[in-house]
């Protein structure tokens, strides 16, 4: 998913269904999250423009904030995914909407 709508940016996750297994949600622009009213932790890609990997953020914990000053765009993903993946700071990413 993607959303650049402002009132969606702010909503993020809240309230969407739970994402599937390689399903994560876009946020641009956004170099800053908060995790208010969340039931579960999720993790984060700060992203720059470029796409490259600037911050990982593990488990982001309900009524917390996280935030990369020099990323443009944001990917949120369920919590303990990002172990899985093999990503690491510096990294470039490729990002493909499944329609």
């Amino acid at each position: 998913m993607r959303t650049t709508h402002p009132f969606e940016r702010i909503r993020g996750l809240l309230g969407r269904p739970a994402l599937g297994a390689g399903e994560g949600l876009l946020i641009i622009p956004c170099n800053s999250i908060h995790t208010a009213f969340m039931s579960c932790p999720i993790d984060l890609l700060f992203l720059g423009q470029d796409w490259t990997i600037r911050k990982m953020v593990h488990a982001l914990r309900p009524w917390r904030m996280a935030c990369s000053l020099n990323a443009s765009m944001v990917i949120e993903l369920m919590p303990d995914t990002l172990g899985g993946l093999g990503l690491n700071i510096g990294m470039k990413l490729f990002w493909e909407e499944q329609r």
